[in-house]
C-alpha cells in the first residue's frame, strides 16, 4: 500500500516552509481557532444566572436555549463533513470561524429571550472548528507525532473554556455579561488575517482529482494520485461511504462514544455555575473559578493523553479514562465544600475532558481519506446531541428540585461511552493514515 511521501519543503502561496515549520503553523492556527470557538461556547453557561435575570427567563427556558446551540452544532456537522470532502479542509475551517465570530459577537446586543435563542442557535456553527481543524492536523501531521499534535490542538477547547472562566470571574460580578460576548468577534478577525498561511492538505488535493475525474473513472481510466484512493467509493456520496459495510462499525462506535462522554461534559459546560450555586451554595465567582480549574486540568490532560496515544492505542485510552471520569462525575452529586467541588471537577477535567486528547485522533484514523471529512464531522456532530439534551433535561430536573440527579445521569452516560468503545477497532499508533487497514 502506498504511503504518504514526506515533503522537505512546502510551498504555500509565495511562502516556502520547512515541513516541520509548516506543521507547527497548522497546529498553532487550528489550536487558536478551536480556542476561540471554545471561549464562545463556554460563555453562555457561565453567564446564565445573570442572563436569566436580565432577559427575564426561567432556568428551564435558559437550558432549552443553550440546548438549541448544540442542536445547531449537530445539524451543521451533517453539512460540514461533505463540504470538507468536496470543497476542502482549509476553506471549511475558514467558513466556520468567520460564522462563529459574526453570530457570537451579535449575542452582545440581544434584547430578549427570543433573540438570544435565535442568535445562540446560529452561533452553534462554532463547534465546526473541531471537525475541520482536527482533519487538517491529522492529514498534515507526521505519523510519529500525530497523537501529541492532535492532543495539543484539542487542548484548545479546555484552554478557551478556562480563559473564559477567568474572564467571567472578573467580569460577571459587575453584572455586565454582554461584555463577554464582544470578545467573540475575534475568530472572524483571526481567520481573515492569517488564513493565507494554510494550504489544502495533499490528501485532499488528490481526492479532489479523483472526484473531478469521475467521468474518466467510469470509462475505465485511472487517475494519477500519490495515494491509494478507491476511485469507485470516492465518488459516492459521503454518508453512503461511512455507512457502508467496511466503515459502519467505526461510524457507530466513534459517534456513540462522543455522544455519551459529552453527556458529562455537557453538564460542566452549560449548567455548572447554576448547579454549584444552588447545590453547593458557592458564589457565582467561586463557581466560575471551579469550572476554570476543571478546564485547566483538562488542558494539561489532553496534551498528555495525546502524547500517550503515540504509544498506546487510542481505543484503550478512551475505555480507561471514561470509566474513571464517570466516578468523578458521580462524586459531584454529593454536596460538599469548595475543596470537594474542586476535587470532583478537576478529576473529571483530567479523565473526562481528557479523553478528547485522543478521541479526535481515533475518529480521524477510523476513516480513509475519501470519507475522513464526512466521517469525522458526523461522529463529532453526533457527540453534540448530548450537549443538546443535557442542558434541557438538566434544567428540567433542577427545576423539579432534584439537582443531584443531574451529575448521576451524566456519570452513567460517561460510563456507557467506555463500554461502547470495547466494540471499536484497535488501531496501532504511529502508522501512516494509508497504512491503517479499513
Amino acid at each position: 500500500m502506498s504511503v504518504q511521501p514526506q515533503e522537505d519543503r512546502i510551498q504555500v502561496g509565495r511562502i516556502r516552509y520547512k515541513r516541520s515549520s509548516y506543521v507547527s503553523i497548522v497546529v498553532i492556527m487550528t489550536f487558536i481557532g478551536w480556542f476561540l470557538a471554545s471561549f464562545d461556547s463556554q460563555m453562555p453557561g457561565l453567564a446564565l444566572p445573570i442572563i436569566l435575570k436580565d432577559l427575564h427567563m426561567t432556568i428551564g427556558v435558559g437550558g432549552l436555549i443553550l440546548s438549541l446551540g448544540f442542536l445547531a452544532s449537530f445539524l451543521f456537522g451533517l453539512v460540514i463533513g461533505p463540504m470538507m470532502d468536496r470543497l476542502g479542509r482549509k476553506r471549511s475551517f475558514q467558513i466556520v470561524l468567520i460564522g462563529t465570530g459574526i453570530f457570537s459577537g451579535i449575542t452582545s446586543f440581544v434584547g430578549n429571550a427570543l433573540q438570544f435563542g435565535i442568535i445562540r442557535f446560529l452561533a452553534g456553527i462554532g463547534i465546526g472548528a473541531e471537525y475541520t481543524g482536527n482533519v487538517l492536523v491529522a492529514e498534515e501531521a507526521p505519523s510519529r507525532a500525530r497523537g501529541i499534535l492532535m492532543g495539543i490542538v484539542q487542548a484548545g477547547f479546555p484552554a478557551g473554556a478556562a480563559v473564559a472562566g477567568v474572564v467571567a470571574t472578573a467580569i460577571l460580578p459587575t453584572g455586565n455579561w454582554r461584555l463577554l460576548f464582544l470578545f467573540a468577534f475575534l475568530p472572524a478577525i483571526f481567520i481573515i488575517l492569517f488564513a493565507f498561511l494554510l494550504r489544502e492538505p495533499p490528501r485532499f488535493r488528490d481526492l479532489s482529482k479523483v472526484i473531478q475525474a469521475k467521468d474518466q473513472i467510469e470509462h475505465g481510466q485511472t487517475v494519477d494520485t500519490v495515494y491509494e484512493i478507491d476511485e469507485h467509493k470516492a465518488t459516492k456520496q459521503g454518508f453512503k461511504q461511512i455507512f457502508s459495510i467496511d466503515l459502519i462499525r467505526q461510524t457507530i462506535v466513534t459517534s456513540l462514544f462522543g455522544l455519551f462522554i459529552n453527556g458529562g461534559i455537557g453538564l460542566v459546560l452549560s449548567l455548572a455555575t447554576v448547579y454549584l450555586t444552588t447545590v453547593d451554595h458557592l458564589t457565582i465567582g467561586q463557581a466560575a473559578a471551579a469550572v476554570a480549574a476543571s478546564n485547566f486540568a483538562a488542558l494539561i490532560s489532553q496534551v498528555a493523553v495525546g502524547f500517550l496515544a503515540d504509544v498506546v492505542p487510542a481505543r484503550n485510552l478512551l475505555i480507561g479514562l471514561s470509566i474513571v471520569a464517570a466516578v468523578f462525575m458521580y462524586l459531584l452529586s454529593i454536596p460538599g465544600s469548595d475543596g470537594w467541588v474542586l476535587f470532583s471537577l478537576i478529576g473529571f477535567g483530567l479523565f473526562g475532558n481528557g479523553t478528547f486528547g485522543c478521541y479526535t485522533r481515533y475518529t480521524a484514523e477510523s476513516f480513509p481519506t475519501r470519507a475522513r471529512g464526512t466521517g469525522t464531522s458526523f461522529a463529532l456532530g453526533v457527540s453534540q446531541v448530548s450537549l443538546f439534551f443535557m442542558p434541557a433535561i438538566g434544567g428540567v430536573i433542577m427545576g423539579a428540585h432534584h439537582p443531584g440527579a443531574v451529575p448521576v445521569l451524566a456519570a452513567v452516560l460517561v460510563l456507557c461511552g467506555g463500554i461502547i468503545t470495547f466494540f471499536g477497532r484497535k488501531i496501532s499508533p504511529r502508522l501512516e493514515l494509508e497504512e491503517i487497514a479499513v
